[in-house]
């Protein structure tokens, strides 16, 4: 049985919420304060936290950094507020919320947004999964010797806006490379993202569209509540194949779909977040000899994605974030002298790099 956690100052609203939610959630508990929230977080046992913004003590901001940085492990968070901007989406997202809920919402988007955080939650309690040593082999199917350019499929949650942003916002961060990025959240979220990055990043900044080809200097987001794939010919297609890991868009789908079409010529990048996804699809891209870069946990505002990658040895590098753009540079710098002469498949090499110890 999940164990809710609001936080929430207004009397009435409290009340309203314990009404509603209690008959679904009976372990729920309410407090008035940020402080008081924090003090139950740290208690343990709490899978969900919806949080008000504005709160006496220690507001919600504050309290979703807290919680992320001095508990392990963390709920999922839901920031609620009646500060409805994207400026202030992005904030909360950034500061670790996972998801966002602008007020006044109904009982029932409550109720449904809270339902999707524990199964989300309870899955990324699972028990890690130990993968062979010896993986069969991936056979790309793409129909050329090598890719125009190098694509990097990226996974990202809880945290995953603050680290796209210090990746792509890095000046070195290589401009010859397509991006595709799974990055887990609603739906507004993509366009919001993309708007705050084309203020800040080098690269041009793009919401993916069904049969798009990928260009390099561009980044590409997974969005409207569908998986992203790669098709043989190098287009972005839009999957409505089921929710994986209680999620749509979810990484693995547009990572094996990058192992079965580029073969060694795969790269993919795991960063911070909450639960397993992208660690299935690590397995096909490092069978297919591709390259398998993963955040450093330590630098990750939640850790379970790239561990999980890492637990499973699957992991080529692990990279501290201010790193990653660097990292990126050095293996497509690599990945071109390696295969701008090859014409033929069997000639083809791609880049590994020693795995880093920490």
């Amino acid at each position: 049985m999940p164990h809710i956690l609001i936080a929430e100052d207004d009397d009435l609203l409290r009340q309203l919420l314990d009404a509603a939610l209690r008959p679904h959630f009976p372990q729920l508990t309410l407090v008035n304060n940020g402080l008081d929230a924090l003090a139950c977080v740290r208690k343990g046992g709490i899978d969900v936290l919806v949080t008000d913004w504005m709160m006496p003590g220690l507001d919600g901001i504050e309290l979703i950094r807290r919680a992320r940085a001095e508990c392990s492990p963390a709920p999922f968070i839901i920031m609620s507020t009646v500060l409805g901007s994207n400026e202030a989406r992005q904030h909360a997202l950034r500061s670790g919320a996972d998801d966002f809920l602008a007020k006044p919402s109904r009982p029932s988007a409550i109720r449904a947004c809270i339902e999707l955080a524990t199964q989300r939650h309870a899955s990324s309690q699972q028990s890690p999964v130990a993968w062979p040593a010896k993986r069969a082999p991936v056979s790309p199917t793409l129909p050329h010797a090598t890719p125009p350019h190098l694509i990097v499929t990226i996974a990202a949650s809880t945290g995953g806006p603050a680290g796209l942003h210090v990746l792509f916002d890095d000046p070195t961060v290589p401009g010859d490379c397509a991006y595709l990025v799974a990055l887990h959240g609603p739906e507004w979220m993509y366009q919001s993202m993309a708007e705050a990055l084309r203020r800040s990043s080098p690269l041009r900044i793009e919401l993916a569209e069904d049969g798009m080809a990928s260009s390099p200097g561009t980044v590409y987001f997974a969005c409207k509540n569908r998986h992203l794939v790669l098709d043989t010919a190098l287009r972005m297609r839009f999957s409505d194949a089921e929710p994986e890991h209680f999620l749509r868009p979810a990484a693995d789908p547009l990572f094996r779909s990058a192992a079965r079409v580029l073969g060694r010529h795969a790269l993919c990048v795991v960063m911070t977040g909450m639960g397993r996804d992208g660690l299935a699809g690590s397995v096909d891209i490092a069978a297919a000899g591709g390259v398998v870069l993963v955040q450093d946990p330590i630098t990750a505002v939640v850790g379970s994605m790239p561990s999980a990658v890492i637990d499973a040895g699957l992991a080529t590098e692990i990279v501290p974030l201010t790193l990653l753009a660097r990292s990126l540079t050095r293996h497509a710098a690599a990945w071109r002298g390696l295969n701008s002469h090859a014409p033929h498949a069997d000639d083809t090499l791609i880049y590994k790099a020693p795995f880093v110890e920490r």
